[in-house]
């Protein structure tokens, strides 16, 4: 049943979203780790974006977070930098394989299920449906019929047990 669906679907994204959160501070926490710790927080970082954004799209606010995130790290790469603490060339390597393997962690989920969508339902980056057989078919089982029937949400409260 689709509010059953909006229900599990709204639990869901605030496990999502503590998950993607939750990476970014422990990527953050770990700047001063080697650089294959902070390549696995950025992984995870990216997965779980990926994930909240594909549960709600409305969830972009994350990625912004996310970007943060980064940006303070490459504040703070730049600070040591500037003490002699590391090299220039070592905080680009290191803050540029961060940022892209976040972002590139996000990609192919966020992309894989999009193309999916497009492919099957008609609409690429949202989860509204614009058009195709899955919009009949809801709007045909969420409103009210010609003669006079109520949607079927109610018939299903009535069919169950006697």
């Amino acid at each position: 049943m689709p509010e059953a669906y909006t229900l599990q679907r709204e639990g869901l994204q605030v496990y999502l979203t503590n998950l993607a959160l939750v990476a970014t501070v422990g990527l953050a926490l770990r700047m001063r780790e080697p650089l294959r710790t902070r390549l696995r927080w950025a992984l995870l970082t990216g997965f779980f974006t990926g994930l909240c954004y594909l549960n709600r799209e409305e969830a972009v606010w994350v990625v912004a977070a996310v970007g943060a995130m980064l940006a303070l790290s490459l504040l703070d790469g730049v600070l040591r930098w500037r003490r002699g603490q590391m090299t220039l060339r070592s905080l680009l390597v290191a803050h540029g394989l961060i940022v892209a393997v976040t972002y590139l962690a996000a990609t192919p989920v966020a992309l894989g299920v999009s193309v999916l969508n497009k492919k099957h339902y008609g609409a690429f980056m949202t989860s509204f449906r614009h058009d195709g057989a899955f919009t009949d078919l809801f709007h045909r089982l969420t409103s009210l019929e010609s003669d006079g029937r109520m949607p079927y949400a109610a018939e299903s409260a009535r069919i169950g047990p006697r």
